[in-house]
């Protein structure tokens, strides 16, 4: 899976995205080089394994390992993060 981010940058550089849950824990992050105006960010939704175990303590729930040794998020709201910009990322 792999899902893409539009992002709005005022000034082009290379910032931190950041994956959150709704209970504001990072789940994943990564760099990425952004030119002034509007951009998209490629992300396929993994993340590490220490991350899956912290938000299945916290959620309650189950995330099995794919076929491809990976952990995937599952369905349901998440929030992208870029220094003091934050939306709404939903997945189904």
């Amino acid at each position: 899976p792999e899902i893409l981010i539009p992002i709005y940058s005022s000034k082009g550089g290379t910032y931190t995205v950041n994956i959150l849950s709704d209970e504001d824990l990072e789940l994943h992050s990564f760099e990425i080089e952004l030119d002034k105006g509007f951009n998209e960010a490629e992300y396929d939704l993994s993340i590490s394994e220490t991350k899956k175990d912290k938000f299945q303590k916290i959620k309650g729930i189950l995330i099995e390992k794919a076929k491809n040794n990976m952990y995937y998020l599952p369905k349901g709201l998440y929030f992208v993060q870029i220094n003091d910009q934050k939306i709404e990322l939903k997945i189904e």
